[in-house]
């Protein structure tokens, strides 16, 4: 073989490998988070989905209930099988269905979690405002049953490595009275996310814009307990589509925004 076809067979060699790299760049960098997340593992993780289950909400539910299992198997692989899960849910009202611990055993509490969510069904909440911020304080300050707005106990304290409250609504912050106060109602939730950050829990907002419901008040709302805790805010299309991949990016990030 003479020098000139040996050196042709080496530029194309060469140009052969560097396309291979360029596309393997390429792919990564578009690759979602959530599938890159056996790059990154978070320590012992705590995760407390707080949903609104109100009418408006169906399509929501329906995206994180098929995405369930995926879920909480991300979760289970990113704390190295050390987690412990809680599920509240609201409408103008609170119930806690799965406390924040790991008892008996993370493996069935991963299971009590995903069957309550499977049972989830979106109903109620007749007015604009839903008990969101009061679904957060009771996570927070460990608050007990009242018999009344309040159903449940919950009683587990925030311990681990990473600590995330996953904040899913498309409505206004408004108490059991079914009334949003400007001044009182958005200050209630400021006066959360600030307590929140002091906990060091990262609240991530994922905001389901519903069209008759005062979208740029609410959006205000949910990205203030994104940024006063180092969480994330993720806007959805109307229908709730993207829900389910949106909490796994979430946790594939560990719920910390990645700062560009």
């Amino acid at each position: 073989m003479d020098v000139f076809a040996t050196c042709g067979k080496l530029l194309r060699d060469m140009i052969r490998l560097l396309t291979i790299a360029a596309a393997i760049a390429f792919c990564l960098q578009a690759m979602p988070a959530h599938a890159q997340q056996a790059e990154r593992q978070c320590g012992s993780m705590d995760v407390v989905f707080v949903l609104d289950v109100s009418g408006s909400m169906w399509g929501a539910l329906l995206s994180i209930q098929r995405q369930s299992i995926r879920l909480l198997d991300d979760i289970e692989q990113l704390s190295g099988g050390d987690f412990r899960l809680g599920l509240v849910v609201f409408r103008e009202y609170i119930q806690v269905l799965d406390d924040l611990n790991a008892s008996p055993t993370p493996s069935t509490k991963k299971e009590s979690v995903a069957e309550n969510l499977s049972r989830l069904g979106a109903a109620g909440g007749e007015q604009i405002p839903e008990a969101s911020a009061d679904a957060l304080a009771t996570v927070l300050n460990r608050l007990p049953p009242d018999g009344q707005y309040r159903i449940g106990n919950f009683d587990g304290a925030f311990e681990g490595d990473v600590r995330i409250v996953i904040l899913i609504t498309d409505q206004l912050p408004g108490g059991f009275d079914d009334l949003y106060t400007p001044g009182e109602d958005d200050a209630l939730a400021d006066s959360l996310a600030r307590q929140a950050a002091s906990m060091n829990i990262r609240i991530s907002a994922v905001y389901v814009p519903t069209p008759v419901w005062p979208e740029a008040e609410v959006e205000r709302i949910m990205q203030n307990y994104a940024n006063r805790t180092d969480g994330i805010y993720i806007r959805t299309d109307r229908r709730g589509k993207g829900v389910g991949d949106g909490i796994a990016d979430i946790l594939a990030s560990c719920g910390e925004r990645l700062m560009s």
